[in-house]
């Protein structure tokens, strides 16, 4: 399968689910599966809260793409 891992905001549902504030940085992991044949089998979204996630990447397999539809963060945010 394939995992797109990209920067996202806590809506409100997302806030209540994961007990955090309205807003709050996450990263949404997008996952597609598919049979031998091309079959589509499997599709999660997974968001994950910063502070609790260690992400292990297999740079043998790793592939980046930079996005421009990503808003830039203003000085002094993070």
């Amino acid at each position: 399968g394939v995992e797109w891992v990209e920067p996202t905001i806590a809506t409100a549902k997302e806030a209540t689910l994961l007990q955090i504030p309205q807003g709050t940085p996450l990263l949404l992991m997008t996952t597609i599966s598919h049979l031998p044949d091309d079959t589509p089998v499997e599709f999660s979204r997974s968001w994950w809260r910063g502070d609790r996630l260690r992400l292990q990447i297999n740079s043998r397999d790793f592939v980046m793409t930079l996005r421009d539809d990503v808003p830039k963060l203003n000085k002094g945010e993070q």
